[in-house]
């Protein structure tokens, strides 16, 4: 009797690389570029300005480069450092990130997360070289869901100014730093800015 196994032909076998599509690498450059783009479109319709994406993603005047550049003058110092290119009144540089599954939410909560650390270190710098306050964007697009996160005291006294509160739902992180959601930061407060500073500081 034949063996069975011999009638088998092995190209109909299923396999793994045949039967399944193989996943398109992410591109994390593109993807970061866009996330980049697709703020400074809404930033622009928010504030009836255009915002634009930094070249190279703020590059320029990150890390070394700033100290390479530092010839440059002062108006180029503010207008390159950090992730977009926003009006003079907006008051605060822009530090974006796009990861798909960092940071961690429950590492956020045990106030541990070395990636969110590590941000933060990167966006307070950025502020300190122009002497303004930041702003972290991030998303994690694991979840679909974008965040903001900048020093507690920043919100308060924006807030203030403006005879609003805080949000319903947000997160304190070591203290010193609050996180909340993107849209409600945009729609609820970020909205307000250049109407205020119009008013109070007459900006054209």
């Amino acid at each position: 009797m034949k063996n069975e196994i011999e009638d088998i032909d092995i190209n109909l076998l299923p396999q793994d690389d045949l039967m399944k599509e193989k996943k398109k690498k992410v591109n994390g450059n593109a993807k970061g570029k866009n996330y980049e783009r697709n703020l400074a479109n809404r930033l622009s319709e928010l504030l009836g300005d255009l915002v634009r994406r930094t070249p190279s993603s703020g590059a320029l005047m990150g890390g070394i480069n700033w100290i390479k550049n530092q010839g440059i003058n002062e108006a180029a110092n503010e207008t390159l450092v950090g992730d977009l290119i926003v009006p003079s009144y907006f008051g605060f540089v822009c530090e974006l990130k796009n990861y798909a599954d960092v940071p961690k939410i429950s590492h956020i909560l045990e106030t541990r997360d070395l990636h969110l650390d590590k941000w933060l270190v990167q966006a307070s710098g950025d502020g300190a070289k122009v002497n303004k306050s930041w702003l972290l964007l991030f998303r994690v697009t694991q979840t679909r869901k974008s965040y903001v996160c900048l020093f507690y005291k920043d919100l308060l006294e924006y807030i203030t100014h403006r005879n609003m509160t805080l949000p319903e739902s947000y997160t304190i992180y070591k203290r010193e730093y609050i996180i909340l959601d993107q849209d409600i930061f945009f729609d609820v407060y970020l909205k307000e800015l250049k109407k205020v500073e119009d008013r109070f500081y007459k900006v054209k």
